[in-house]
């Protein structure tokens, strides 16, 4: 059995205080306990986006594009845009790494989920159900396992910034679209 969305934020949470009492503060506020939600959701929402803006473009987005692709062309940058906006430049490869360690799980544990088919394309409507299960479970595993690496960087300052970004429409409706616009133009040479 997997541990559930609350049990994850506080092994975080004492993982965290564990490794880096001087965090205990921050970590205790609410817009740290928030943010790390935001965080949580992030690789679900953009899987989503991908599947959305990709599928349009008639590509068909696989796992195995993120480290092929993703992660240097789309990743790094929409990273790179969240500091720039949240005037965030410290923990900039921490987050990179955060993220492209929950991906890499959610593909190695779900992958098996998208059989038959080997895109999120067919469906271009919804990933499919029983992936998207599986992604959810694995994102809460891994961010458990990972978000501790980020401790250093975390106080209420820079917690509220993150949030806020995470569910803002810079994110969404400009800086994801329009790095995500770099793979659709490359994506059938994938």
């Amino acid at each position: 059995m997997r541990p559930t969305q609350p049990l994850i934020q506080i092994l975080t949470l004492a993982a965290t205080l564990t490794l880096h009492p001087l965090s205990a503060h921050a970590l205790l506020g609410t817009s740290c306990l928030s943010a790390i939600t935001a965080m949580q959701e992030l690789p679900l929402h953009i899987i989503q986006n991908v599947q959305t803006h990709a599928c349009a473009a008639g590509c068909q987005p696989k796992l195995s594009h993120w480290t092929q692709f993703g992660k240097q062309a789309v990743l790094e940058p929409v990273v790179a845009d969240g500091a720039a906006r949240c005037s965030l430049p410290d923990g900039q490869a921490a987050m990179v790494d955060y993220l492209d360690a929950v991906y890499r799980s959610v593909e190695a544990q779900c992958q098996d989920f998208l059989a038959p088919r080997s895109h999120f394309c067919d469906d271009p409507g919804a990933a499919p159900p029983a992936f998207m299960d599986c992604a959810r479970r694995e994102v809460n595993v891994a961010s458990a396992r990972e978000l501790p690496r980020l401790a250093r960087y975390i106080n209420e300052e820079s917690c509220s910034k993150v949030e806020a970004y995470a569910r803002s429409a810079e994110l969404w409706d400009v800086d994801l679209p329009r790095r995500l616009g770099v793979y659709v133009e490359r994506c059938h040479e994938l």
